[in-house]
């Protein structure tokens, strides 16, 4: 997953992907957005409200070998890393605004995860 450089920058790709699916679908555009396949294996692409959701499958002797499974949210959430490009360089003036900040960094990387936000101030 790339490195988010904004809260605004993630929301705005999250609508344009959403204004994308949204156009696709009124255009009569197939779903999966892309599939590809060869050696057994077939993947498949399509947009979610989190963004592309990648499945795969792998196939010999008519048997299920291999499934994968990339979701936005294995990416985004798998470290720290997403959440801290975020927020590295914000500053506070209250917990408050902190919660408030981190809870629309969370939201901007995935509007489906669920979650609970705890705060301990030093």
């Amino acid at each position: 997953m790339p490195r988010p450089v904004s809260i605004r920058s993630v929301f705005q790709a999250r609508l344009a992907e959403i204004e994308a699916a949204a156009q696709a679908l009124a255009s009569g555009a197939p779903f999966p957005i892309a599939s590809a396949g060869g050696d057994g294996w077939r993947v498949g692409q399509t947009r979610t409200a989190r963004g592309v959701l990648t499945h795969a499958v792998h196939i010999i002797d008519g048997k299920v070998a291999n499934y994968r499974v990339q979701a936005p949210t294995d990416g985004f959430f798998a470290d720290a890393e997403a959440l801290t490009a975020l927020l590295e360089n914000c500053r506070f003036a209250s917990l408050d605004q902190a919660k408030q900040v981190l809870n629309q960094a969370i939201l901007a990387l995935d509007p489906c995860l669920p979650y609970v936000v705890e705060l301990r101030d030093a």
